[in-house]
């Protein structure tokens, strides 16, 4: 058990161990480290004033069942470091904080990071062991070939002033691949995706009876830059689709929109006449069950579609239903 001025308080298991160890790197290198690794399992925390969590009058941040397993790596022979992280937790929310709540579970984050942002341990075909206490182990086994990266996803339960509520499993992932471009040849790209799935929302009267509805909403959008190259060129790619969007309780007007879908492959930056060519390097993002493929061909160029089912009536005086698309290119 542990407490700091009141406002930090941890208990669980925890294993600190120091060791030594040859890693193989992503560019096929292999070095010698010293290892520094701190696990921990059953762990529960809280940030915040008057806690732990489930005291009366607290007020903060507080983490449930937390398991952990963090490794420090520092080349013997240079001034490299490397941080490894794999964690998990079973529930995470915000105490006392009058009309925002927010309770997220399922957590899971992930995090393979070199120092000076080069080639990354690859725990593929050696993963690293930690130690959690209580008999517990967890392994790192990241694929050094997708370079620097860190991922975290959790289902999200948000209810902000009785106004807005959503919820759905969102993840938010950085990682490095090389991608081929409609110009031709290929670059290496840094990527950051976030992604949802099964996300329902809704915004408008606090009883629920009035506002605007999404129903089943997955998406995922990738923003993506050169890796350590001058200019300012970049790149988006989107994905969406959505059972159901409609507005609710207005007396005399009807909107609905079903089976609605969205694709965007768009390139940016003065004197970028280049979009992703995803059908020769095709880009997978993935959150809980859902998983889209980007496969745009760069051929199209810059392409902006849109897609669904939409009825629209207006008191007694207008209707109209039907599919409706849209494209840019």
């Amino acid at each position: 058990n542990l407490t700091v001025d009141g406002l930090v308080s941890v208990a669980g298991d925890f294993v600190i161990k120091k060791s030594g160890r040859t890693v193989k790197l992503s560019n096929a290198t292999s070095i010698e480290t010293d290892v520094l690794s701190f696990g921990g399992s059953g762990v529960e925390a809280f940030i915040g004033v008057n806690g732990p969590a489930n005291s009366p009058g607290a007020t903060g941040f507080g983490i449930s069942n937390l398991e952990f397993g963090l490794a420090l790596f520092s080349e013997k022979a240079g001034t490299r470091r490397f941080t490894s992280l794999r964690a998990s937790a079973a529930s995470a929310a915000f105490v006392g904080a009058g009309d925002l709540t927010m309770d997220v579970t399922g957590i899971l984050v992930d995090l393979n990071r070199a120092s000076d942002g080069g080639a990354v341990i690859d725990f593929a075909s050696n993963p690293f062991t930690v130690e959690l206490g209580a008999g517990r182990s967890l392994a790192l086994s990241f694929d050094g070939a997708k370079g620097n990266q860190f991922a975290v996803s959790a289902d999200v339960n948000l209810h902000v002033a009785g106004f807005v509520h959503l919820n759905g499993r969102l993840a938010i992932a950085r990682s490095e691949q090389a991608l081929a471009l409609s110009s031709g040849g290929s670059t290496t790209i840094n990527t950051l995706t976030i992604a949802g799935e099964g996300l329902n929302a809704f915004a408008g009267a606090v009883d629920g009876t009035t506002g605007l509805a999404l129903t089943g909403v997955d998406f995922a959008l990738a923003l993506m830059k050169p890796l350590n190259a001058a200019g300012e060129r970049s790149w988006l790619a989107l994905r969406a689709d959505a059972e159901a969007v409609s507005v609710v309780g207005v007396t005399g007007f009807t909107l609905d929109v079903a089976d609605a879908f969205v694709e965007v492959n768009q390139g940016f930056g003065d004197g970028n006449n280049s979009v992703i060519d995803f059908a020769s390097t095709p880009l997978d993002v993935a959150v809980g069950g859902w998983r889209v493929r980007f496969s745009i061909a760069g051929s199209e160029g810059n392409v902006v579609r849109a897609s669904a089912a939409v009825r629209l009536a207006v008191a007694d005086y207008f209707y109209v239903a039907g599919r409706v698309s849209i494209e840019s290119f």
